[in-house]
C-alpha cells in the first residue's frame, strides 16, 4: 500500500491493521508499518519503556536479589492463600507507595496502571489486565496484617533507602505507622531519626525476636 492510498482510505487502513500489520511504501520504498495497539503490545517487552537511569532500575536490582535470597520467607508467608495477589507483587507495590510517599492504596493502583515504570518494578507484563482496584487495595491491607510479611518489607524498605535515599521521596512515617501496629516490630521502632537518614527499624536482636 502507497503512502497516497493510506492518506485516501485512513479508516479502511486502520482497521485492517486490527486484523495485521499493514506495510505502507513511498517511491516503491518501504516508509512505514502501521499495527494495532493490541498487536505492538504483545510485540513490545516492558524493558523497552524503562528509561535506563531510571532510579527504579538501580533499586530494582537491588530488590530482586533480597527477595530472591529471602525466597523461602515469602514462600512461607501464612498470608499467600488469603490474597489473590502474590505477596512478592505486593510487597513491591507497597515499596513504590513508600518510597515515592504515595497517600492512598487507590492512587498507587492509579500509578502502576498508568506508569510502565512502576508495572516494570512490581512485575507485570506490559498487556497484562491490572488487578482489580478494590481487591487490589484489600489485598494490600491483609498483607500489612501479616507481621512477618511487614518485617520483610521494611528490612527491604531501609535497605533500599541506603541505596538510594536522594533519589526517593521516602515516608518514614508511613512505614513506621505499619511496623506499630504489630508488637514484635513497636519495639524497633527508633523514636527519632538517625543523622544518617531514615532509620525505619532497629537492628534485630535474640532478647527482640523472643
Amino acid at each position: 500500500m502507497t503512502l497516497l492510498e493510506v492518506d485516501q482510505n485512513v479508516s479502511k487502513v486502520f482497521a485492517m491493521a486490527q486484523e495485521r500489520p499493514i506495510s505502507v511504501y513511498r517511491y516503491r520504498t518501504p516508509y512505514a508499518v502501521v499495527v494495532s495497539t493490541t498487536m505492538w503490545l504483545a510485540a513490545s517487552k516492558l524493558e523497552d519503556f524503562v528509561p535506563p537511569h531510571s532510579p527504579l532500575t538501580r533499586i530494582k536490582e537491588y530488590v530482586d536479589f533480597e527477595l530472591q535470597t529471602r525466597l523461602d520467607e515469602i514462600e512461607a508467608l501464612s498470608i499467600r492463600s488469603r490474597i489473590g495477589m502474590k505477596p512478592e507483587q505486593a510487597i513491591r507495590a507497597l515499596l513504590l507507595q513508600v518510597m515515592h510517599s504515595i497517600q492512598t492504596e487507590s492512587a498507587l493502583h492509579g500509578q502502576i496502571m498508568s506508569n510502565m515504570v512502576f508495572r516494570w518494578f512490581v512485575g507485570l507484563q506490559v498487556n497484562a489486565p491490572l488487578w482489580d482496584r478494590t481487591r487490589f487495595t484489600w489485598d494490600l491491607r491483609k498483607l500489612l496484617e501479616c507481621v512477618e510479611a511487614v518485617e520483610l518489607l521494611l528490612d527491604v524498605t531501609q535497605l533500599a533507602a541506603a541505596k538510594g535515599a536522594a533519589d526517593f521521596n521516602i515516608n518514614v512515617a508511613l512505614a513506621r505507622s505499619w511496623a506499630l501496629r504489630h508488637a514484635r516490630l513497636r519495639q524497633r521502632v527508633p523514636v527519632e531519626d538517625y543523622p544518617g537518614g531514615p532509620f525505619i527499624l532497629m537492628p534485630a536482636c535474640k532478647q527482640m525476636q523472643a
